[in-house]
C-alpha cells in the first residue's frame, strides 16, 4: 500500500498544478480539461479505495485482537471491563500503526477529492470564460461596424 500511495501522490503533485487556468491559452485548456478530470476522478476513486481499505483493516484488527484479549483473559479467571479491553485495544502497538496508516490515506483521499472539486469548478469557469469572449467578441464586431459606418461617412 505505501508503493500506491507515492504514486499516487506523485501524480496528485503533478494534477495540482493544472488547477490554474491559463487565460493565454483557453484553447488548449479545453482540450485538456476532460483528459485531466477523468484522471483526476480515477485517482480519487483509487485514493477512496485505500482509504477505505485502511479503515477496514483497523476495524478488523480491532475486532481480532478485542476477541483475542478476551479470551485470553477469561482463560486466566482475570476479572476485566469493557472499558479496560477497549484502553488494551486502543493502545496497542500494531494498532497505532494500522491507524496511522489510515490517517495518511484519509488525508491523501481528502487531497485528492479536493482537486477533484476543484476541477469541477475548473470546468465551470472555462465555460464562463468562453461566454465572456464570445460576447466580448460580439461586441467587438458590432463597435468595429459602427466605427467603420462613422469613417465611411466622415469620408465622404
Amino acid at each position: 500500500m505505501e508503493q500506491r500511495n507515492t504514486t499516487l501522490e506523485e501524480r496528485l503533485d503533478q494534477l495540482e498544478e493544472r488547477i490554474i487556468i491559463d487565460e493565454t491559452n483557453i484553447n488548449a485548456e479545453l482540450i485538456s480539461h476532460p483528459h485531466d478530470f477523468y484522471h483526476i476522478a480515477k485517482g480519487a476513486a483509487d485514493a477512496v479505495s485505500l482509504r477505505d481499505l485502511a479503515k477496514f483493516d483497523v476495524e478488523t484488527y480491532e475486532s481480532s485482537l478485542y476477541l483475542t484479549i478476551r479470551r485470553d483473559l477469561a482463560e486466566r479467571g482475570e476479572k476485566f471491563t469493557e472499558s479496560l479491553l477497549e484502553h488494551m485495544i486502543h493502545n496497542s502497538d500494531d494498532r497505532i500503526k494500522l491507524v496511522d496508516k489510515y490517517l495518511v490515506a484519509k488525508h491523501l483521499a481528502d487531497r485528492w477529492l479536493a482537486l477533484k472539486e476543484s476541477f469541477v469548478q475548473k470546468g465551470y469557469m472555462l465555460k464562463e470564460i468562453v461566454e465572456n469572449r464570445k460576447s466580448d467578441n460580439v461586441a467587438e464586431g458590432s463597435y468595429s461596424s459602427q466605427r467603420r459606418e462613422a469613417m465611411s461617412s466622415y469620408k465622404r
